[in-house]
């Protein structure tokens, strides 16, 4: 009781206080800031990257579904290759990946056949991740439309959770789609 009441008289114990109070939000803003900075970021290069897969699909991939019929392998084969080459893209983009990350690319268009909208191929989803479209979610305005499709869950560099004994949750999975 005594050690209390000398800290309460002396300025040091008031300046030790305030310290011990003002540290840890201090602390806590820092590592908030810098995973919502490493949010951000890998946010937008998502966003990036779900544009370029989806552009490399219809520009490399719509024409053969154009002169081909949906059961033809050539539009598949065309797509799983440009999913190979854009995780390829993404392995530089988010150095882990092929361990927490997946990339789906779909084309949907008019079946030359049967004139129907349908989907033609789709190429990835072997990671646990499934598609969120479908013939009918997709926009049906156009002959030909690709979908790209990235997953990626964030690792959190800081023990900010831990810290502030909270669940980030939604906030260290990426979801991005882009419709062309």
């Amino acid at each position: 009781m005594s050690l209390f009441r000398r800290l309460q008289k002396s300025s040091r114990g008031q300046s030790i206080m305030e310290a011990a109070l003002l540290v840890p939000a201090v602390f806590a803003i820092f590592f908030g800031a810098f995973e919502f900075t490493q949010v951000f970021f890998s946010w937008q290069r998502a966003s990036s990257l779900s544009r370029e897969v989806a552009l490399a699909a219809f520009r490399d991939c719509a024409m053969a579904a154009n002169v081909n019929n949906a059961a033809n392998p050539t539009v598949l084969a065309c797509l799983e290759d440009v999913r190979s080459q854009m995780t390829a893209i993404a392995q530089k983009y988010f150095k882990d990946f092929s361990s927490r990350g997946d990339i789906i690319v779909s084309l949907y268009g008019t079946d030359s056949g049967s004139n129907t909208f349908m989907q033609l191929a789709m190429a990835g989803g072997a990671g646990g991740f499934e598609t969120r479209y479908n013939v009918e979610n997709v926009p049906q305005t156009m002959k030909n439309v690709a979908i790209a499709e990235l997953y990626y869950d964030i690792p959190l560099l800081t023990p900010i959770e831990q810290l502030m004994n909270v669940t980030v949750g939604e906030i260290q999975h990426i979801y991005q789609a882009t419709i062309i």
